[in-house]
């Protein structure tokens, strides 16, 4: 059993209300909602909030809510992991044990289905505890890393510098338990050749996002 989470707190310091900022005509988080969805990868599509309008935005994208995020998992600079592996816990209440988790980053328009479906056979096949997606330019992610042979890697020498897209995180369950590093040596990337993926952190990242957005619609397709 897969299951994606979304998390999506309500609070947001640079970008007001980012999560739920209209792009294009909808709530931004109802694009990774729809993409999860359309993937058919997952048994449940489940948003970890703590914002009332968030869960209702989100069951009306077609996401579940099936309980509502603590305020200590809810403040700046918490992390990530630590809201994955209590929303295992929580959907074990309601008798969920997936084999596999997907956290889904609720500002991800320009994810594809595709990129999903790619992440999950890739940490199947190489047996590791993450895989997400790298790209070779960043606007703002200070999430620098060696990758080398697909992995991340210490070896500077042989390596190449990559950053994290921002997009997602593939992982095993018990990887997210037992909260082991998602940038650790036992983590996969998938090295997307488009230079249209934003991780949007400060406004001009929206902007950005907007742009690329509209270049990628126009083309109708990109490259993974």
């Amino acid at each position: 059993m897969n299951i994606a989470i979304i998390p999506a707190r309500g609070g947001s310091t640079r970008i007001k209300n980012k999560n739920f900022k209209y792009f294009f005509g909808k709530p931004v988080i109802s694009y990774s909602i729809a993409t999860a969805l359309n993937s058919k990868l997952f048994s449940e599509v489940i948003v970890s909030t703590d914002n009332e309008k968030l869960i209702y935005v989100s069951k009306k994208a077609g996401a579940k809510v099936f309980f509502k995020r603590p305020n200590y998992l809810s403040k700046n600079n918490i992390p990530i992991i630590d809201v994955v592996s209590h929303a295992i816990k929580e959907l074990k209440k309601n008798n969920f044990e997936p084999t596999n988790v997907c956290c889904i980053f609720p500002v991800s328009p320009l994810l594809t289905k595709e990129m999903l479906i790619k992440g999950l056979s890739y940490l199947k096949k190489k047996k590791l505890n993450y895989v997400f997606p790298v790209t070779n330019y960043t606007n703002s992610n200070l999430n620098k890393l060696i990758i080398h042979n697909g992995k991340i890697s210490k070896n500077k020498i042989k390596g190449k510098i990559f950053f994290d897209a921002g997009q997602f995180y593939w992982g095993k369950t018990s990887a997210w338990k037992k909260k082991l590093k998602i940038f650790g040596s036992n983590s996969g990337v998938l090295n997307l050749s488009s230079s249209k993926l934003v991780d949007v952190n400060i406004p001009s990242d929206w902007q950005i996002l907007k742009k690329n957005y509209l270049i990628v619609k126009n083309k109708k397709k990109y490259e993974l």
